[in-house]
């Protein structure tokens, strides 16, 4: 009988292997080839979203602008057309692989157009509702929220990006349309540290109305009927100047003395004189400190601790008493000292947020805040008795934020001052 040979494979079996991987390889070439175009597609969607999400975030910023406090609808024009064209020059500026063609302006907002400008009901609905084309003279634009960037690469366009492509993958997928929606949150019901980086919030809270009828209120004000227009702010030399811009000038009096008290008193000189602002105590008592907040703003540090727990912001009734004091005492140099942390906010033409306090806590005399507004220091001067300085109404938007746009049903309205950049699609 004969054995079996022992040893390797004879030439017919080496024949057979061969012949099976010359039959494989175009499988194996395809392969290949399926992988690299899809993971340059994939490369390249991931460029072109993180593109039109920070030219939707620059468009939209465009938006953070003092003349939407004026509700004046050729302001509001001017704004617009500056978002279309900051989307267009970020978006350039930002080239794929290679290449960022010019993005339409889309001046007649086409729902379907390269950026659209509109409305975003709030952070939860994520859902931008078009300005409607032909409203442009509407007198509600001041509400325009958002702007949403719509970022194209399409061979119908001639725009498609040069893919490698193979024989096998000629007819591939090469069209990229990639959308960005950003909005102004102004859900604001306080502000928490990002990082490091302060709250850019000034411990004098001013006192508020809404109704408008208390003199001296912030809302008072800046209402028609008694606003004071006197000075300009300059933004290309960060300063103010005498004359008009359209945006009221707020009296603010630190001192002694409780600013909700006796408002009916006959005594207008006395009315005059009354502070209508007081300093508040975040995680600091001493003056030097409230100086330093004043410059700087509240640091994370300031809010360790189990009144704060790392977060300043308003309760659920949307108020929160805090605690106060209407100033240093008569004569001493803490006057000095908050007067000049505001002269540098005054030379440095930043907006800051200010709290508004209603009233004081009956039961622990401390204030009670209500809300927050943007302004910038116009001037600043007083006595050693107090302070007073002016402020001119700003927007401002900071990633400090904390928006919740449930509280309002609690009555909490959009914040026409404050606001956070954010992205909802």
């Amino acid at each position: 009988m004969l054995s079996r040979p022992s040893g390797r494979p004879g030439p017919r079996r080496r024949g057979a292997v061969s012949f099976f991987l010359v039959l494989s390889l175009p499988a194996l070439l395809l392969a290949v080839v399926l992988a690299l175009h899809t993971a340059e597609v994939t490369d390249a969607r991931e460029r072109l979203q993180h593109t039109a999400d920070a030219t939707a975030l620059s468009a939209v910023q465009v938006l953070v602008d003092d003349d939407v406090l004026l509700r004046d609808p050729e302001r509001m024009r001017r704004l617009f057309e500056r978002a279309r064209r900051e989307a267009r020059a970020y978006h350039g500026a930002n080239p794929v692989h290679g290449s960022a063609p010019d993005l339409d302006l889309n001046r007649e907002n086409h729902p379907r157009g390269d950026v659209v400008l509109g409305f975003v009901g709030s952070s939860r609905e994520c859902r931008l509702e078009p300005l409607r084309a032909g409203k442009e003279s509407d007198p509600y634009l001041h509400l325009v929220n958002g702007v949403r960037v719509t970022v194209a690469r399409t061979r119908e366009r001639g725009t498609a990006l040069p893919f490698t492509r193979g024989p096998f993958v000629r007819n591939g997928v090469t069209d990229l349309v990639v959308r960005a929606t950003a909005m102004l949150d102004r859900d604001v019901i306080g502000f928490r540290p990002v990082f490091d980086k302060p709250i850019p919030l000034v411990p004098i809270a001013i006192l508020s109305d809404p109704t408008g009828r208390a003199k001296g209120s912030w809302e008072w004000q800046v209402s028609p009927e008694h606003a004071v227009d006197r000075w300009a702010f300059d933004r290309g030399e960060r300063r103010f100047d005498e004359g008009r811009d359209g945006h009221p000038e707020v009296r603010v009096r630190l001192g002694a003395g409780d600013p909700t008290r006796g408002k009916k008193e006959r005594d207008k000189e006395e009315r005059e004189q009354r502070p209508n602002a007081c300093l508040i105590q975040v995680g600091v008592t001493d003056v030097d400190g409230l100086g330093e907040q004043v410059r700087s703003g509240i640091a994370p540090r300031h809010l360790e601790g189990e009144e704060f727990a790392g977060e300043f912001l308003l309760g659920p009734d949307n108020k929160r008493v805090v605690g106060g004091s209407w100033g240093p005492g008569r004569g001493s140099a803490g006057w000095g000292r908050l007067a000049r942390g505001l002269e540098e906010l005054r030379r440095s033409g930043e907006p800051r947020v200010w709290p508004l306090f209603s009233g004081i806590d009956s039961r622990t005399g401390r204030p009670v805040l209500c809300g927050f507004v943007a302004a910038r220091v116009v001037e600043v001067g007083g006595t050693d008795e107090g302070l007073r300085f002016l402020l001119q109404p700003a927007v401002l938007s900071t990633a400090t934020a904390v928006t919740d746009p449930g509280r309002r049903a609690a009555g909490l309205a959009p914040n026409r001052y404050v606001c956070k950049v954010r992205l909802v699609e």
